[in-house]
């Protein structure tokens, strides 16, 4: 399987920023990038791989510009990983075909290792595999010599050493694996005790791991905690070391100590071990507990530390080395603060994580919490009303409650002795484990604990159960207005079963300084993103500032990481411009460009990463502020609708290679509406993928209000957004109304001549000018419609396609004959004539019979030929019989066929034109209209030469042809064609070519942009 590694510019990582695409990174899939910018890429290339599971992307193909089939059998360059993968899938196809035997594996091997910047096709298939091994891991044990077989590399230790190695190439029978100690390593760490082993053979792609021998390492005695030890592992083929490779190795050696059971003495944790309690640990007697900062303890899944007795901790960190307790695995049961000694513990600067239990301080008391974090804990209460009201025993301040899942953040103090013991903290981002009776911070007993708190983006921040109005108290509910925060508090207003009220007397309107560092308020163009939301222009394609407000002082050296999306984790789009900050360092204002990429609708902007001045990370900031973007809506101003006479046509301007730069093609989408608030779900309406700008929708009917929007289709086959959408109804009209006042007179016969003298006359609505739908706008149309002026008819309403309209017949009635008498034109007809059309050789000269009625006479040229047209905007005709019409003044010699003719009779009617006793072929009015077509191309195939056949509707810069060969390569090209406004008929010579297919591309250029495309498949054949 082949397929495309995505257009989004991202690595495959892991890291920051990075993410892998799928199918294309499974290791069982060909995974083909580009080598432009767009394209996602497997940043350590196609062998390299730091996941467990091997994900790479294998190969690079071109993808930019590439020729392509559209639908109605037309070509473009298109641009995507999606135009890579299927050349790559020719190739491997072809591949298959001339190595049939050949396994899977060394197809990808051989594609790997003959590629350049891109893959090379003959080379992979006329290439002999050689092997190409790699060390990808290893598997490391320490239960050698009855070790503890911890998982810790230890000083003192043996380890086993089991390299994983795979083969991306050709096979061989005898691979080894060994290890030496990297350059400049310090060797007194450790010893090499095995440093060489036979591990059997492999086959193509394959991987090979003997687990019944190792290589052996010990590990010196007294190597600090936390050191890497840097080794090569090698791997090669045979005794004489062919096809050797070597793999960086890294050991990291833990000088671990396990704590459980009783401690009744003092013991200090020092940063230079790592600490498991791998059972219930308990301290007793008047032991005390002493951590140093950078411990990091890690606890056993369900154990528990007790404080018994008069026992306590002293846990003090530094804001730059912070003392973290965590599970193991996934959760423990906290630290039991049972102990009876009036000397406080002390948890300060603590990163406090992973407590499952009903108390994430169980029976607390006599416990000092300072500067910490209490984040990812499952627990009934956070902070129960004991450890609050312990006669103030408990004290907590600058502390970050966030992302815990409980019933209850914390309560306020029962004991008429609680005052004040809870300041200067954040609870923020908190779910509830139940999502019943979510309670936040609850008030049973009316006593404010709490002072200067920020709280918000919690389930529920407060819930008053209380009897009456509260205490006032001070904090901050992530909004300075009312509306914004009450939805998460509760009380007697919005929940009958509660008897206390909100009092928001002391609420502020912004967060507590004191408090560690949260984001404020997120500025879009200078409008609050939440409490300003209202007032918000969308975000549209373009530049746009973002100011993040923070509540405090910030660190400058880590600026935050801004995103947005439209689901969570709200990152689909990252802003990567470099802000700045602020004197103060409160406010980080960054420049973003917004393109068509981004997903319109409402987004939630994330804020994350920044940290203060005390090295407090914020609290992730992905619940308050919105915008509307509309990328595709914004590019999309171009969007026209234009009413006709039963239909409209759509027009749009195509993005740009900025805004977007893999477009397939346009999809159109059409709702109406059903009152004045409701609508019809919008339907595409487009057969046929749209290749073009334009789009004609006949499917319409008069007085009906359509609505239309369109998506564009990248090359992965994923649609934007809708654009704007732009609204109109089809017009209607009398037949012969062809200039769309709504009156038919002689300003529509003005009209009509101005067209077919391919004047351009602009409005003009073909449908109704064509009074005899024909499908053609000749001397038959200016007829009918002075009969419709002389004898208007109410049947003649036009709605396109409906069959009440009465248009004129286009079927002869019958004939008018045309012959020379010497120098002197005659017609002869059964019928009075009332117009007619004739098309001679251009260097016709005549003179008007001079006895004929009083007809209007008009001499013009189209398409090489001189055409005479005799009409009437009265009741004028010739009447039945034999009329000369003119006499011819050029040389009596020359003879004047009559190429082309069109006869009317009166009522609209038509007369079949006869010359020489043959038909003569109709006139039809020159093309124009205010869009660029290309019409015919032809031969084909062809021996050379091509007939190009095209319309411009204004001057252009230049009309550029190119032949493109079938590999994408330009090999004739030329732009001197005719730019002028009008219909051109061109000779292409391509008789340089040699026989084979080719594309022609023909391209309408004006100011750089190209206004018109058309690609040809073209078959030279000499």
């Amino acid at each position: 399987m082949v397929a495309s590694a995505g257009n989004d510019g991202v690595c495959i990582g892991p890291g920051p920023f990075c993410a892998p695409s799928y199918p294309g990174a499974y290791t069982f899939v060909i995974g083909v990038q580009d080598a432009a910018g767009y394209s996602n890429n497997d940043q350590d290339g196609p062998i390299f791989s730091k996941y467990d599971n091997l994900l790479n992307y294998e190969t690079t193909a071109p993808g930019t510009a590439i020729m392509s089939a559209v639908p109605n059998g037309g070509y473009r360059k298109l641009t995507g990983t999606s135009m890579s993968s299927p050349l790559l899938a020719g190739g491997v196809a072809l591949c298959l075909q001339q190595n049939p035997d050949d396994s899977k594996e060394l197809l990808f091997g051989n594609l790997i290792n003959t590629a350049a910047t891109f893959v090379d096709i003959e080379a992979a298939i006329t290439v002999v595999p050689e092997p190409e091994l790699r060390v990808l891991s290893a598997l490391v044990l320490d239960t050698i010599n009855g070790q503890n077989g911890n998982d810790f590399i230890e000083p003192n230790e043996t380890i086993e050493i089991f390299p994983l190695v795979k083969n991306y190439w050709g096979p061989t029978e005898d691979v080894r694996v060994g290890i030496e100690f990297a350059e400049f390593e310090d060797q007194t760490k450790a010893t090499i005790l095995e440093s060489e082993i036979a591990i059997g053979s492999i086959s193509a792609y394959a991987n090979l791991q003997d687990l019944t021998k190792s290589l052996k390492v010990e590990i010196a005695e007294n190597v600090a905690n936390n050191v890497n030890i840097k080794f090569n592992l090698k791997v090669w083929s045979g005794p004489d070391k062919e096809y050797l490779t070597s793999t960086e190795y890294v050991i990291n050696v833990k000088n671990s100590v396990l704590l459980f059971g009783v401690i009744s003495e003092d013991l200090t944790l020092y940063p230079d071990k790592e600490y498991l309690v791998s059972d219930n640990l308990i301290m007793s007697g008047d032991a005390t507990l002493f951590i140093k900062p950078g411990v990091i303890l890690k606890i056993a899944d369900e154990k528990k530390i007790n404080l018994f007795d008069t026992s306590r901790i002293e846990a003090v960190g530094k804001k730059d080395s912070l003392i973290v307790f965590r599970a193991e695995n996934t959760y423990w049961a906290g630290i039991g603060f049972t102990s009876s000694n009036t000397n406080k513990s002390i948890l300060e600067y603590v990163i406090y994580r992973d407590v499952n239990n009903r108390h994430i301080f169980p029976d607390a008391d006599n416990l000092k919490l300072k500067n910490s974090v209490i984040t990812g804990c499952y627990s009934f209460w956070l902070l129960r009303d004991t450890f609050i009201t312990k006669y103030n025993n408990n004290i907590s301040y600058h502390n970050n409650f966030y992302e815990n899942k409980t019933i209850y953040l914390a309560m306020d103090g029962y004991s008429s002795k609680a005052t004040i013991s809870q300041f200067y903290s954040n609870y923020i981002n908190n779910e509830s484990r139940n999502s019943s009776s979510p309670s936040g911070i609850r008030f049973n007993y009316n006593k404010a604990s709490f002072e200067k708190i920020n709280i918000f983006n919690n389930v529920v921040s407060f819930s008053f159960y209380n009897n009456g109005s509260s205490e006032p108290f001070k904090a901050y509910l992530g909004s300075g207005y009312e509306s914004k925060y009450r939805n998460v508090v509760k009380d007697a207003l919005n929940d009958s079963d509660l008897p206390g009220l909100f009092n928001s007397d002391s609420i502020s309107k912004t967060p507590y300084e004191e408090a560690h560092s949260i984001v404020w308020k997120v500025l879009v163009n200078g409008k609050d993103a939440q409490d300003e939301y209202d007032l918000m222009d969308p975000v549209g394609v373009g530049t746009h500032k973002f100011d993040i407000y923070f509540n405090r002082e910030m660190d400058k050296t880590k600026p935050p990481q801004v995103s947005y999306g439209v689901r969570e984790p709200y990152n689909q789009k990252i802003i990567s411009e470099e802000g700045t900050w602020s004197a103060d360092g409160k406010i980080y204002a960054v420049t973003h460009e917004v393109k068509i990429g981004a997903a319109d609708g409402i987004n939630r902007i994330r804020v994350q990463d920044a940290r203060d001045l005390d090295w407090f990370d914020i609290p992730v900031e992905d619940s308050r502020f919105n915008m509307l973007v509309q990328s595709a809506g914004s590019a999309s101003t171009g969007f026209l609708a234009t009413a006709g006479l039963g239909e409209i046509a759509l027009e749009w301007v195509e993005p740009s290679e900025d805004e977007l730069e893999d477009v397939l093609g346009y999809n159109m989408y059409r709702y109406e509406a059903i009152t004045d608030t409701t609508f019809t779900a919008s339907q595409k309406i487009n057969e046929n993928l749209i290749s073009g700008v334009t789009f004609e929708d006949f499917e319409v009917e008069e007085e009906v209000k359509y609505f239309y929007q369109y998506k564009i289709l990248r090359t992965n086959f994923e649609e934007t957004d809708f654009s704007t959408t732009v609204t109109t109804q089809p017009l209607t009209s009398k037949l012969g109304d062809s200039n769309g006042d709504f009156e038919v007179n002689v300003n529509d016969l003005l009209q009509n001549v101005d067209y077919i003298l391919g004047s351009n006359p602009t409005p003009f609505i073909f449908n109704a000018a064509d009074v005899n739908k024909d499908a053609t706008i000749n001397v038959l149309d200016i007829s009918g419609t002075v009969d419709l002026i002389l004898n208007p008819s109410s049947d003649k309403t036009a709605t396109k396609g409906a069959s009440s309209i009465n248009y004129y017949s286009n079927d002869a009635v019958g004939d008018a004959t045309f012959y020379w008498e010497g120098n002197d034109l005659y017609v002869t007809s059964e019928y009075e004539i009332t117009g007619i059309q004739l098309a001679f050789d251009k260097d016709l000269k005549h003179t008007i019979n001079e006895d004929l009625p009083n007809f209007e006479w008009l001499n013009y040229e189209q398409e090489g030929y001189k055409v005479t047209m005799m009409y009437s905007f009265g009741d004028v005709r010739l009447p039945a019989g034999k009329t000369k019409l003119f006499t011819k003044t050029s040389a009596a010699e020359n003879l004047f066929n009559i190429d082309k003719a069109v006869v009317a009779t009166t009522n609209g009617g038509k007369l079949t034109a006869l010359y020489e006793d043959k038909t003569v072929l109709g006139i039809d009015a020159p093309e124009q209209g205010a869009v660029s077509k290309i019409f015919t191309v032809g031969p084909n195939p062809t021996a050379g030469l091509l007939n190009v056949f095209y319309y411009l509707p204004e001057q252009m810069d230049k009309v550029r042809m190119a032949a493109y060969d079938l590999q994408g390569k330009v090999i004739w090209t030329n732009d001197s064609f005719k730019n002028t406004s009008g219909q051109t008929n061109t000779a292409v010579d391509l008789s340089s070519l040699q026989n084979g297919i080719y594309f022609l591309v023909i391209d309408v250029v004006r100011s750089t942009e190209i206004k018109k495309r058309e690609v040809k498949k073209i078959i030279i054949q000499k």
